[in-house]
């Protein structure tokens, strides 16, 4: 199955921090699925509303809406 999450990046500018979340969300769409956002985002390193941010600078509404579209 292909990674849902990295043809959406493949075509969005992010920053540096959404980079970092990008590599982790695609290498770890298991995780990522049963993982809250601030439960990832301790993951990586990054404050909460970076994850938000990034769900939404790939085309999702929300953290939530980016974890079922993984499932």
């Amino acid at each position: 199955m292909e990674n849902v999450i990295a043809d959406r990046v493949k075509n969005a500018r992010l920053t540096k921090s959404q980079q970092k979340i990008a590599e982790y969300f695609i290498q770890n769409p298991e995780r990522v699925g049963m993982s809250s956002s601030m439960e990832a985002a301790k993951a990586i390193g990054v404050s909460d509303a970076s994850i938000t941010r990034f769900a939404r600078a790939i085309g999702y509404e929300g953290f939530t809406d980016l974890k079922n579209d993984i499932y």
